[in-house]
């Protein structure tokens, strides 16, 4: 296949634009503790914040109040909170999706329960609408600090924040039962985890427009949100169908809060309502959330990249994707995929940075009657240092790769912070060798990987390099990106 230098720069560059316009400002990473630290979790457990009425009455009181100017809606009835132990939410979640549970395979009472249980020893906080009433479940916030290795999980902010979230979803099950309802007559397992995703995504989305919109200081928690964050995601226990689970709320939380937070920028509190009462019944909607609302992701620039994005060059690249004997196709990057780079270390040690994931995408690029194809991946983080982190770890863990031979520093002269690997593939055709670049640039990740023979390295180099560069110039995150490897 024979691609000019031009060709990868303005595939890379398109996805890069594509990627660019619908994020906000990225959130500050948080510190884990270092290799070797215990979470002191003690006090939490034995009392401490977490379980402590007094606090949890005072807070409450003040997520009650600002979460309705976040929100632009009003409670029916104010929930109330009280501190629970997994055992005592397991009847109420068996109650509240009875449906659910008999969709995802539970036949009999006793795998009700048992359903209801991984959830109960999962969740950090759990709503009971028939009650009204918030359960604070301290003993799994504890169990998820200590395998994330970070006991930051447990501070104050965390748990304000933890407050906010839930009482944004009392309110979205007191205002919208047309959620429930969908859930409970779903048809599938793909519809189900749609239909949750937008229930935990619309969560996300006000409980971070309150950190970010705030207008009282005490709310403006962006390191606590990115903690939070981890919180919700850390694998739980151990058990059957325990990857599963932990997978799918993943999805939920982190998808779920993508898809909303572009519902939101693109039709506003209308298009929220609309995903709240007519939910999307397939994964890849939550995926595309602009195929499902209809518009197209090119639209009017927002008024943050106006003037920023070189369209003409995205108009250049949707002009390659459709040229003759070229085949363009594209998927979302699943945070499964980005955790794969990763492989090798415990996931304790890696929670912040896979917590940071925000988004992704593969495109890869053949072209017909030729051998070979070219794969280029952007990963979109949630700052400039959880980028940096995640390169800088997966090139560790390749250092250890069997078989792989590895360089420091990617693109012209090794010149880019990253790494390349020259090394055969699983699912490679027999003789072919795989090639693969990694760097950053501000909070975006680009890979760069290829068996198409047409393609030297040379032409990987300086399509990384020219991509690299106008990822930069939108976001203007450097001068020269080399003046710091000097």
């Amino acid at each position: 296949m024979q691609m000019h230098p031009k060709y990868l720069l303005l595939l890379l560059t398109g996805i890069a634009l594509a990627f660019l316009v619908p994020f906000q400002d990225p959130i500050a990473p948080t510190r884990t503790r270092k290799r070797g630290q215990a979470a002191n979790s003690s006090s939490a457990a034995i009392g401490g914040i977490w379980s402590d009425q007094r606090f949890l009455d005072e807070h409450l009181r003040n997520a009650l109040s600002i979460v309705p100017k976040a929100s632009g809606r009003q409670f029916q009835e104010e929930p109330t909170i009280q501190v629970s132990q997994p055992e005592d939410v397991i009847a109420i979640l068996a109650s509240d999706f009875k449906p659910s549970f008999r969709r995802m395979g539970a036949k009999t009472a006793a795998e009700m329960t048992a359903m209801a249980s991984a959830f109960a020893h999962r969740l950090p906080a759990v709503y009971d609408p028939a009650a009204n009433k918030i359960h604070l479940l301290p003993a799994n916030a504890i169990a998820a600090a200590k395998t994330a290795g970070d006991e930051g999980l447990l501070s104050e902010g965390v748990l304000r924040l933890l407050l906010a979230r839930m009482c944004v979803i009392a309110q979205d099950r007191q205002l919208f039962p047309e959620w429930k309802k969908a859930l409970d007559q779903a048809q599938s397992l793909d519809a189900m985890s749609s239909i949750g995703a937008v229930l935990q995504g619309h969560a996300q989305q006000v409980t971070e427009r309150i950190v970010n919109k705030a207008t009282a200081p005490a709310w403006r928690m962006k390191p606590d949100f990115v903690r939070l964050v981890t919180l919700l995601t850390t694998p739980g226990p151990q058990g059957p169908n325990a990857a599963a689970l932990d997978a799918d709320i993943k999805f939920a939380i982190l998808k779920g809060h993508a898809f909303m937070m572009v519902v939101a920028k693109k039709k506003g509190a209308r298009g929220l309502q609309k995903a709240l009462q007519e939910p999307p019944v397939e994964r890849n909607s939550i995926f595309d959330p602009h195929k499902w609302l209809g518009v197209p992701k090119s639209s009017a620039p927002t008024r943050k990249t106006k003037g920023k994005l070189p369209q003409r060059v995205l108009a250049e690249f949707e002009a390659l994707a459709t040229g003759a004997g070229k085949n363009v196709a594209s998927k979302p990057l699943e945070q499964a995929d980005a955790d794969a780079l990763l492989e090798g270390i415990e996931p304790k040690f890696t929670a912040g940075i896979r917590a940071a994931f925000k988004a992704g995408t593969d495109w890869t690029v053949t072209q017909d009657g030729q051998p070979g194809s070219t794969k280029i991946t952007l990963i979109e983080m949630g700052s400039v240092g959880m980028a940096e982190a995640l390169v800088t770890t997966a090139m560790s863990t390749q250092k250890r790769a069997p078989g792989a031979k590895l360089e420091e520093g990617a693109g012209r002269d090794s010149g880019l912070v990253g790494y390349v690997t020259h090394a055969a593939s699983e699912g490679d055709a027999e003789g072919q060798a795989r090639t693969t670049q990694w760097t950053y640039e501000g909070r975006y990740v680009l890979g760069l990987s290829t068996t198409d023979p047409a393609v030297t390295r040379e032409m990987q180099d300086d399509a990384l390099e020219a991509a690299a560069e106008v990822i930069a110039k939108a976001q203007k995150t450097r001068d020269s990106r080399r003046k710091r490897r000097k």
